[in-house]
């Protein structure tokens, strides 16, 4: 990833941090949590002008980031407005998202989605047989053909019984799999896929790594080491 300091940021007021906590309180569960995370009142824009240089829509002033991957930089550009054309969710303004090719907002309750879109579901939904609507409680139903994604966060779907379960949560040392979504208490789950894997603990800041999923949180793998994820950025 480009490395550098991340320009552009909002300098966040009281007030900003206090609306946003205002909406992430109206969370019941842990679906719809990327509608609220990506609301304005969660996402103010950032100062950075257009055909700047960024890596994130949240450094740029008219809110979308063109082109950035988690190798290149992209440029700041104006967002999509509702109804534009769009191609990823960088292409949209901050709160939108890419849905069908459109810019889009949260799918509102009982609206029509797919399992593809389930992360677009408004606050405290998720897509069940097509529709934004609650999830799926322990014990019920879920189909291989929705990747199981009817569960209500944060559970998972037990394809053997095709019931929706909680995941299993692994120390240090025990295996894993990411197949059975376990959760690696405070450590990663090396060799997962296919699996079995082992929960190992993060690699911390300066040391070797091979990839992101290894480095304890908030850190990035950069050029084969451990570092600040501020750091990484586009010069």
């Amino acid at each position: 990833m480009p490395a550098g300091s991340l320009d552009g940021l909002p300098l966040r007021t009281q007030g900003d941090v206090d609306a946003c906590v205002t909406k992430l309180q109206t969370l019941t569960t842990c679906d719809g949590a990327l509608a609220a995370l990506l609301s304005p009142e969660c996402q103010p824009p950032g100062s950075l002008e257009d055909g700047a240089p960024c890596i994130s829509a949240s450094q740029c002033k008219n809110g979308a980031c063109n082109g950035a991957t988690t190798t290149a930089c992209g440029t700041c550009a104006p967002g999509g407005k509702l109804g534009d054309d769009c191609e990823s969710l960088m292409s949209c303004r901050l709160g939108l998202f890419c849905i069908d090719g459109k810019c889009a907002g949260p799918i509102p309750r009982g609206g029509t989605c797919s399992s593809l879109s389930t992360p677009f579901c408004d606050v405290n939904t998720r897509c069940v047989a097509g529709v934004c609507t609650d999830g799926v409680d322990v014990g019920g139903g879920c189909t291989i053909a929705y990747g199981g994604q009817e569960c209500k966060a944060p559970l998972r779907c037990d394809f053997s019984s095709l019931e929706c379960a909680p995941k299993a949560i692994k120390n240090v040392g025990e295996t894993c799999s990411f197949a059975d979504e376990d959760i690696c208490k405070a450590s990663y789950c090396a060799d997962g896929i296919p699996g079995p894997g082992t929960c190992k603990p993060y690699v911390q800041k300066g040391e070797a790594c091979t990839s992101g999923i290894e480095c304890a949180p908030m850190l990035s793998c950069v050029n084969g080491t451990c570092e600040d994820a501020a750091s990484s950025t586009c010069e």
